[in-house]
């Protein structure tokens, strides 16, 4: 079918032979009536969903937007901007996330009338392009993700591929802290069988403030993993609404 084949070599960069069965963008638009959280979009059972990208624009002038994920209830920041003036259009996702069945992408608005767009690609979901989240963070070492036994797996960046498309900002693991206060975090890529040190530190220990942070900003190709390799990062202490997630492709 030539448009999927498009699609397919689009989404992963025309070098790569994994292929994502089940396509369909499935773009939501709306005007929010009132302030508050907004749910636009659900991902229905079967599928996964990558969020490309939520913008918004405010007919009436400055306001606050958020997107957020909804996952079991409950909602998980994702970034915050700002629509600064009258009819500007700001950007939202910095990152990709791909949704889970039964997860929803959401934004919440400090002002009522906010025009909100989205572009999501939705997709079978025994294909191998998943996000895996870590949705709270203990203090010390948190494990992101592990690579399963019989697989082996790249990070992906926001164009769905292990190449990036642009040295801009996209980023191989994404890292959001909400929680009031400067967090000191650090990430490692452990090989089967070892533990984190010097020697498998992604990113030295650094400050992250209330904001989202991307590590391996600038990164051209993404690391490969063997199986049960794993990725761990570690903050300084367990306060709430810290998040992380990576995009992976196993093979």
């Amino acid at each position: 079918m030539p448009v999927q084949d498009f699609i397919n070599r689009v989404a992963i960069c025309a070098g790569f032979t994994s292929k994502l069965s089940g396509l369909a963008f499935k773009p939501f638009a709306g005007n929010s009536a009132a302030s508050g959280t907004v749910d636009w979009y659900t991902c229905p059972a079967g599928k996964r969903a990558a969020v490309i990208q939520i913008t918004a624009c405010s007919p009436a002038g400055s306001t606050t937007v958020t997107p957020q994920l909804k996952s079991g209830g409950v909602y998980y920041n994702l970034n915050t901007y700002t629509v600064s003036a009258i009819g500007t259009v700001a950007g939202g996702i910095q990152q990709l996330i791909i949704l889970e069945a039964g997860e929803s992408i959401s934004t919440v608005q400090s002002t009522t009338g906010i025009n909100v767009w989205g572009s999501i690609l939705e997709f079978d979901s025994i294909t191998s392009f998943k996000t895996v989240k870590l949705l709270s963070l203990s203090a010390g070492a948190n494990i992101l993700y592990t690579c399963p036994a019989g697989k082996t797996a790249t990070f992906c960046f926001s164009n769905l591929s292990p190449v990036i498309a642009s040295n801009g900002t996209s980023t191989g693991i994404t890292y959001w802290n909400n929680s009031g206060g400067t967090r000191t975090v650090s990430v490692y890529h452990v090989p089967n069988g070892g533990s984190a040190g010097t020697s498998n530190q992604l990113l030295s220990s650094g400050t992250a403030s209330v904001s989202t942070a991307g590590f391996l900003t600038g990164q051209s190709i993404a690391n490969c993993m063997n199986p049960g390799d794993f990725l761990q990062i570690n903050t300084d202490a367990a306060t709430a609404t810290q998040t992380a997630w990576v995009t992976v492709w196993e093979l």
